[in-house]
């Protein structure tokens, strides 16, 4: 893609430096054994045989030359058809490519108003490949995938992460900050019901010690109907949550002991 593409796209906001970024697939093959299958079965609680092989499904910009991208997108998303979406918070924008590479034109722009962005920095697909922009001002855009503004709505929490639910709702993963006063408790993780724009349930408390900030959780979706994977940023107890809240799932890599090795335990014991 040529540089005359972003131009209209960044204005004063055009940086200084190119970059590359390249999409890249889990092949179907994993070795001798399923990864999945075996992070999931008693019976076979480690995976010492399991080889992740990466397929490289397409390359978008380049390190120099006209074909750059604007540095390094805050968040990424695919869609059905291989279309690809980035949120770049520093421009205001959320440019979208082809499965192949090639531009496609943003989606919304900065500013205030609807279907405009103020940092967006979370893209998400929903269902029917329905397009979720939320921004630092905690708004969250639903957007055709023909680049059509619907609807906002304000998401009461201040989130760093968040997945779409089967049954059409979202779970957000908040971090509230720093902690001024003494130790207390934070809530994590929250049901979101898009329809009425609420909170349904919140669970997965921690303790914060009183000038610290509660950890962040980065989210992924689960094989099972309604469940998800909760992973700390520091740490390496992975849980599988189901919406409700009920813990499904545990799993502790320590990267110390047999380097890279995964345990599965469940939650009982």
């Amino acid at each position: 893609m040529s540089c005359s593409h972003y131009n209209p796209w960044l204005g004063s906001g055009l940086r200084n430096f190119s970059t590359a970024l390249v999409v890249i697939g889990v092949a179907h093959a994993l070795g001798t054994v399923d990864a999945i299958d075996a992070a999931q079965s008693d019976e076979q609680p480690t995976c010492p045989e399991c080889v992740i092989h990466l397929d490289l499904v397409t390359t978008i910009g380049s390190l120099d030359g006209p074909d750059w991208i604007p540095g390094e997108p805050f968040s990424i998303a695919r869609d059905s058809s291989g279309r690809i979406y980035m949120a770049y918070p520093w421009e205001g924008l959320v440019p979208v490519f082809d499965a192949e590479g090639r531009v496609l034109g943003p989606i919304g722009r900065s500013g205030e108003g609807p279907g405009e962005y103020q940092s967006p920095f979370l893209v998400r697909i929903g269902r029917s490949d329905t397009v979720m922009v939320l921004d630092a001002s905690r708004q969250l855009s639903i957007v055709t995938p023909s680049g059509s503004y619907v609807r906002r709505m304000r998401v009461p929490v201040q989130a760093v992460d968040f997945i779409m639910t089967d049954g059409g709702g979202m779970v957000f993963s908040e971090q509230p900050g720093v902690i001024r006063a003494e130790a207390t408790e934070a809530t994590i993780l929250h049901v979101f019901n898009p329809v009425d724009a609420a909170v349904e349930r919140s669970f997965h408390t921690v303790q914060v010690k009183g000038g610290g900030a509660a950890p962040r959780f980065r989210l992924a979706s689960a094989r099972e109907l309604d469940r998800f994977w909760a992973i700390p940023h520091n740490g390496y107890e992975v849980t599988q949550y189901a919406v409700d809240g009920t813990v499904t799932r545990q799993f502790t890599r320590n990267p110390f002991v047999d380097v890279y090795r995964i345990s599965v335990s469940e939650p009982s014991q």
